[in-house]
């Protein structure tokens, strides 16, 4: 019996020791996970047009959430919000290329460009986290891989608005897909306070 109780104190030792260095695990993955630089993006859709503008649909790679109007009225705008992931767990997307885009539609000229607009975020050179704005004429993503064709540029009523001279806007293969790295990506910046895309008549 005496055998019986230290074989079993021994086992619970074991058992307690393993269960409290899995917790400990947990608790510093909880701990370290702020580091992966999870956050809330936003970017401005201004209507400076004279009639009401539906967002039709949304599309992200590495975002947990979209958060966008469904309608904004002439001469308004609206605040679409996104929040990326950069977590390993969620589609692989530890260091992944972010990116969150809309597609939009006028009240009364549903046909008058069908396209896709966005943001996205890329890590570049040095660690450092850097963004652009860009356009397509399609786009869809299972929230990791996506497919996508630029097509013609965005008309010139639709215009990409940046703090960096308005010069942060391309296709989206030049602002998404190209390999390059903040020392010849040159219309990618570290910030987007005050991006935006205006709809203006067309």
């Amino acid at each position: 019996m005496k055998m019986f109780n230290k074989v079993f104190r021994n086992r619970m030792t074991i058992f307690c020791r393993i269960s409290l260095a899995a917790i400990g695990l947990c608790c510093l993955l909880m701990g370290v996970s702020p580091a992966w630089a999870e956050q809330w993006h936003q970017f401005d859709v201004i209507n400076n047009s004279s009639r009401g503008i539906n967002i039709v649909g949304t599309v992200g790679r590495c975002v947990t959430e979209i958060d966008a109007p469904g309608f904004i009225a002439a001469g308004s705008r609206g605040t679409i919000k996104w929040h990326d992931t950069d977590n390993w767990f969620v589609k692989n997307c530890a260091g992944r290329d972010k990116f969150a885009g809309f597609s939009f539609r006028f009240d009364d000229a549903p046909d008058s460009w069908p396209g896709w607009l966005g943001v996205t975020h890329r890590e570049l050179s040095g660690s450092d986290w850097y963004n652009g704005q860009f356009y397509a004429y399609t786009l869809s993503s299972d929230g990791w891989s996506f497919t996508y064709a630029d097509g013609v540029p965005a008309p010139s009523w639709i215009q990409p608005l940046c703090s960096h001279g308005n010069d942060c806007s391309g296709p989206f293969s030049e602002m998404e897909v190209d390999n390059k790295n903040s020392y010849n990506w040159q219309r990618s910046y570290r910030t987007e306070d005050g991006w935006a895309f205006q709809i203006n008549n067309p």
